[in-house]
């Protein structure tokens, strides 16, 4: 009986391309499929040997590896901990390049393709207007003719604006048989006459009073007479009528004697005195006028006033 080491050898087909193996070849040179009973049996202690190997040199890559990463991560820890040097120059992170926009070129104005109608005709110019017509030669106008001068205004003192119903007859004796109306003494009418007659040939003690209503700067009294010859006296009060002429709140303010006997006044008495405040004036009729000419008065007297004026 022969024993392993002593058995023969002899040359083996591989079971896949029948190429010739060699008895203790584990694989087939052409197509690499493993000899028979290779995976089984004795042989897989070989595998097992291989794996190892390949396991080992695994290892000492990936040992070799890891070495290599920390030996790289210890030289990145010690440059940042490391100072810069005194002398390095700051580094200046370098400005982005900036990109000039693209220039906005307008599109092109669509022109509309020409119209194909027919073009309507130009009108026709107008006519020159004619050249107007000159002017005739303005006629010289004649000279104008001067304007009179105004009348010269009336200056300085002027006639109180009396009001209505202002005249009375004066009579604190009642000597007074007749009388007209007080208001022909002032009515601006020339045509009537304020008369008064009395029983006294001798005095007549009678006269005509006005009222101011308030007190008025007075200082002339003017009046036309119908009897010219009798004797007047002008006096003034400054507040309401005293009961007799002979009252101490009279003042007594001119005297006229033979009025308007001069032909040449026309009847125009004219009573002049200091001014002063009066509200009331009277005209107190005294000596009467004579008759038909005669130094002698008569059985009774009468004197005519028209027109008074009683200015300031």
């Amino acid at each position: 009986m022969q024993t392993p080491e002593t058995t023969p050898t002899r040359d083996r087909a591989c079971p896949n391309c029948a190429n010739a193996m060699a008895p203790a070849q584990d694989w087939c040179l052409e197509c690499g499929t493993a000899a028979p009973g290779r995976l089984a049996g004795p042989g897989r202690a070989g595998f097992r040997a291989a794996a190892t190997i390949v396991s080992a040199v695994l290892l000492l890559v990936g040992g070799a590896v890891a070495a290599s990463y920390a030996a790289l991560n210890s030289k990145a820890q010690q440059a940042a901990i490391a100072p810069a040097p005194v002398s390095a120059a700051p580094q200046v992170a370098a400005a982005p390049p900036t990109t000039a926009p693209a220039p906005v070129v307008p599109p092109a104005p669509v022109v509309p393709p020409p119209a194909t109608s027919t073009p309507t005709p130009a009108p026709a110019p107008k006519p020159a207007a004619a050249a107007p017509k000159p002017a005739p030669p303005a006629k010289p106008k004649p000279a104008a003719k001067p304007k009179p001068a105004p009348a010269p205004q009336p200056t300085g003192h002027r006639p109180l604006d009396l009001g209505v119903d202002v005249a009375s007859v004066y009579d604190p004796d009642k000597v007074a048989t007749d009388q007209t109306d007080p208001a022909d003494s002032y009515d601006a009418n020339g045509k009537t006459v304020f008369t008064v007659t009395t029983a006294r040939a001798e005095q007549m003690g009678v006269g005509l009073a006005f009222d101011l209503e308030t007190l008025q700067s007075v200082e002339k009294v003017y009046f036309r007479t119908t009897t010219p010859g009798f004797t007047v006296e002008i006096y003034g009060a400054e507040g309401k009528l005293p009961p007799d002429i002979l009252d101490t709140r009279w003042k007594h303010l001119a005297t006229r004697k033979s009025a308007a006997t001069d032909k040449s006044s026309h009847g125009l008495v004219k009573l002049l005195f200091a001014p002063g405040k009066y509200r009331r004036i009277v005209l107190w009729f005294t000596t009467p006028p004579p008759v038909d000419g005669a130094a002698q008065p008569s059985e009774s007297a009468t004197v005519g006033i028209s027109e008074v004026r009683i200015i300031d």
